[in-house]
């Protein structure tokens, strides 16, 4: 079997300052066909949901990001390629995008500044609460008031990390 056959879906960057994206459904499962425009994952990122479709025509061999997931740009999210082919070990380098992206998120953390201080010099203003797109539909799969979240919320916009810390101090309380 040639490997050159097979085809691996990378997560594209979508826009300019996407970093990241959770995986919502599948759409297609391990095993069936799949043709050019057919819609393979749904994509959750801070601005978007959306229904990515195959640029590739073959068979889904395996998929690589569970249901939930949250990987990098350039992760590979799946194998595409002939019926009877094997699915490639990615392991490896999807495991140094997911290193170098938790590296570069902790890069980012400012220093100097009590979390205190720049928690209460970032709040959303009164009526003006923006929300992005993950955000709402985590917040609504947990049934969470987004007035609460905003308490905790480090900018103006609540995104998909607010939601996850607003669970994690709930759930530690």
């Amino acid at each position: 079997m040639n490997t050159d056959d097979i085809q691996l879906f990378r997560l594209p960057k979508l826009y300019e300052n996407m970093e990241e994206a959770t995986i919502g459904a599948w759409l297609v499962a391990d095993g069936e066909p799949v043709t050019v425009g057919k819609a393979l994952v749904e994509l959750i990122t801070d601005k978007t949901i959306l229904e990515f479709e195959s640029t590739f025509s073959g068979t889904l061999l395996k998929t690589y990001a569970p249901v939930r997931s949250v990987v990098p740009i350039g992760y590979i999210l799946a194998a595409i390629g002939p019926d009877a082919a094997t699915a490639p070990d990615v392991a490896p380098e999807n495991e140094l995008l997911l290193a170098a992206a938790a590296a570069a998120a902790a890069a980012t953390v400012p220093v100097g500044r009590p979390v205190s201080e720049a928690r209460s010099a970032k709040k959303p203003k009164p009526g003006k609460l923006r929300v992005a797109p993950a955000a709402r539909v985590l917040a609504k799969k947990h049934a969470i008031d987004l007035d609460e979240v905003a308490k905790i919320a480090t900018g103006n916009v609540i995104h998909r990390k607010d939601v996850e810390a607003y669970l994690t101090a709930r759930s530690d309380d």
